[in-house]
C-alpha cells in the first residue's frame, strides 16, 4: 500500500491559470498563485456536491394574504361603524353617511397598496438588478486585467 497523497489539478477559476493539489483538499478555497484571488479547488469531471437550496418562498402570494387581511379588516370596522351609525341594517343608508366616505377611503388606499406593490416596485427592482449587473460585469472585466 501506497501512502503518497494523490495529486489533483484543475485551471483557477478566475485567471485559469494551472493549480496542483492533494485530492483531499478539493472543495476547499484558496488564493490563486497566479492571480492572488480566491478559487474553489475542484477535480475536473468529478461530481460536485453542493447544499440543498432552500424552498422559494413564494412572495406574491404573501402579498396576495396581506391585502386580503387589510381588506377585510377594513370591511369590518366599516361595517361596524354603519351599524353603530344606524342601529340596523338598512339597506337605504349604506350609500350615504360615515360608510359610504370609510368605504371610498379603504377601496382607494386598496388600489394604491396594489399599484405601488405590483406595478411600481417591481419597475425599481428591475432596474437595481440592471445596475448591479453592469457593476458586477466592470468588476470582473477589471479583475481579469
Amino acid at each position: 500500500m501506497s501512502t503518497e497523497a494523490t495529486l489533483g489539478r484543475c485551471p483557477c477559476r478566475n485567471c485559469d491559470g494551472p493549480l496542483e493539489f492533494e485530492t483531499e483538499a478539493s472543495g476547499q478555497t484558496v488564493p490563486c498563485p497566479h492571480c492572488g484571488l480566491d478559487t474553489t479547488l475542484y477535480i475536473p469531471g468529478a461530481r460536485v456536491r453542493t447544499s440543498p437550496v432552500p424552498p422559494k418562498q413564494n412572495g406574491r402570494r404573501r402579498i396576495l394574504m396581506a391585502s386580503l387581511g387589510i381588506l377585510a379588516i377594513l370591511l369590518l370596522i366599516g361595517w361596524v361603524l354603519w351599524v353603530a351609525r344606524t342601529g340596523g341594517l338598512g339597506l337605504d343608508e349604506v350609500t350615504s353617511g360615515l360608510l359610504g366616505g370609510f368605504l371610498a377611503i379603504a377601496a382607494a388606499g386598496l388600489a394604491l397598496y396594489l399599484v405601488i406593490l405590483w406595478i411600481v416596485f417591481p419597475i425599481f427592482v428591475r432596474k437595481s438588478l440592471q445596475h448591479i449587473e453592469i457593476l458586477l460585469t466592470e468588476i470582473e472585466r477589471n479583475t481579469r486585467r
